[in-house]
C-alpha cells in the first residue's frame, strides 16, 4: 500500500471545467452554464477520490500490522534463553569439580593412609591405598606406600615362620615395584625410596626362585640390580637364589654388577 497522497485537482487557467467568455452570436454559441457543471465536476472528482480511498482501505489487512521489530521480538520468544555467564564463580565451580575428581579422591585416601601408617595400623592403611588406586591407578605415592607395606609385612611373616604368606606379600610388592620401574617413575623418588623399590624387587626375585619360576626370578633380579640394589654381592651367597646360579643369565648379572674388592687382610 502506497503511503503517497495523490494531489487533488485544482481549478487553474487550464482547467477544462472553467467557463470561457463567448464572442459573437450567443444563439450560435450558447452560453455554458458553468456553475452547475463546475459543481458536478467537483462532485465527480470527490466521488472518484473517495472510491479510490475506499478500494485502498478494503485492500488493507484487517488486523493490525506487526512492525518488524515486534516480529523479531515475537520470534525470539521461541528461542531458548542464553546461557548465564560464569563470571567470578567459575573459579569456585572449577575447584568443586577438581575436589570431586578421581585424582583428588585418591589423594585424600592416600593422606588418610599415611596417618594410619604413622599410627601403626598398616592393614587399614593398605586398604585405603587399594581404594586410592581404584580411583587413580597412576597415584605414585599410593603405589610406593602399598609396595613398602607389603614388602615389610612379607619380611615379618617370613621371620615369624609364615613363609608362604611372606612369599605372597613379596610377589604383590614386586608388582608395584615393577610398575614404578617400567613406567619410568623411579627418578621421581628420593634415593632412599629408590632403595626400597630395589629391595622389593630383590625379595620378589627370591620368592619366584623358591617357587621354581626361574625366568621371572631372573627378570626381577635384573631389575633390582638396575634399580640400584645396594648389596649386589649378596646374590652369590643368598640361598633363596641358589636355583638360579646355574643359569647363564645369572652369571652375566654377576659379571655386570658384582665387583669383588680385594681383601684388606
Amino acid at each position: 500500500m502506497s503511503q503517497t497522497r495523490l494531489p487533488l485537482p485544482t481549478c487553474s487557467s487550464g482547467c477544462p471545467f472553467r467557463s470561457q467568455p463567448t464572442t459573437g452570436n450567443r444563439d450560435l454559441i450558447p452560453a455554458r452554464r458553468s456553475t452547475p457543471i463546475h459543481w458536478l465536476a467537483i462532485g465527480a472528482i470527490l466521488a472518484w477520490v473517495a472510491s479510490g480511498l475506499g478500494c485502498q482501505a478494503n485492500s488493507a489487512p484487517k488486523g493490525k500490522a506487526t512492525p518488524p521489530v515486534e516480529q523479531a521480538r515475537s520470534s525470539d520468544a521461541h528461542r531458548p534463553p542464553p546461557s548465564p555467564t560464569v563470571g567470578s564463580s567459575s573459579g569456585d565451580r572449577k575447584r568443586l569439580v577438581d575436589e570431586d575428581s578421581p585424582q583428588a579422591i585418591s589423594a585424600r585416601l592416600t593422606a588418610t593412609a599415611v596417618v594410619l601408617i604413622r599410627a601403626g595400623q598398616t592393614d587399614l592403611a593398605l586398604a585405603q591405598l587399594q581404594q586410592a588406586l581404584l580411583k587413580d591407578k597412576d597415584n605414585l605415592e599410593a603405589i610406593f606406600r602399598a609396595m613398602a607395606i607389603l614388602d615389610d609385612r612379607g619380611l615379618q611373616k617370613s621371620q615369624a615362620g609364615d613363609h608362604a604368606g611372606g612369599r605372597a606379600d613379596f610377589l604383590t610388592a614386586g608388582v608395584f615395584a615393577r610398575r614404578i620401574v617400567t613406567q619410568g617413575w623411579l627418578s621421581r623418588l628420593t634415593e632412599q625410596q629408590q632403595g626400597w623399590v630395589a629391595n622389593a624387587l630383590y625379595n620378589e626375585a627370591c620368592a619366584h626362585s623358591l617357587l621354581g619360576d626361574k625366568t621371572k626370578a631372573l627378570t626381577a633380579l635384573s631389575m633390582a640390580l638396575e634399580s640400584g640394589f645396594d648389596h649386589p654381592e649378596r646374590i652369590q651367597t643368598d640361598e633363596d637364589l641358589k636355583p638360579l646360579r646355574y643359569r647363564s643369565e645369572f652369571a652375566k648379572l654377576v659379571r655386570q654388577y658384582v665387583r669383588l674388592e680385594p681383601s684388606n687382610q
